[in-house]
């Protein structure tokens, strides 16, 4: 990549891995050190780097749904009686506050 703007497979899959495995920090030497092709390797880690974060997003909602959201159901008889119970509710749905009485 020091004399072609176009990053090689190599040069990829060595970002691509660094940023996998968690590094915090990547240093950039030889095509980027005199600032020859900055500006491409730095967009280039921005795009592997937002690839990544949008699938373990999507992993990470996928697992959500499949281990918390399905087959949930409403006990509406908890809800009732907690309702009816809590005085953080009367108090919020109470038209006057008891500094206006």
């Amino acid at each position: 990549m020091i004399d072609h703007p176009t990053p090689t497979r190599a040069e990829v899959s060595n970002i691509a891995i660094t940023v996998r495995q968690g590094a915090e920090a990547i240093m950039l030497s030889g095509e980027s050190a005199p600032g020859q092709q900055l500006e491409t390797m730095l967009h280039l880690q921005l795009v592997v780097q937002m690839r990544i974060s949008i699938r373990l997003l999507a992993d990470a909602s996928t697992s959500f749904e499949k281990d918390c959201v399905r087959g949930i159901q409403t006990n509406r008889e908890r809800i009732s009686k907690l309702l009816h119970e809590s005085l953080m509710f009367v108090t919020s749905l109470n038209p006057l506050t008891p500094f206006e009485i």
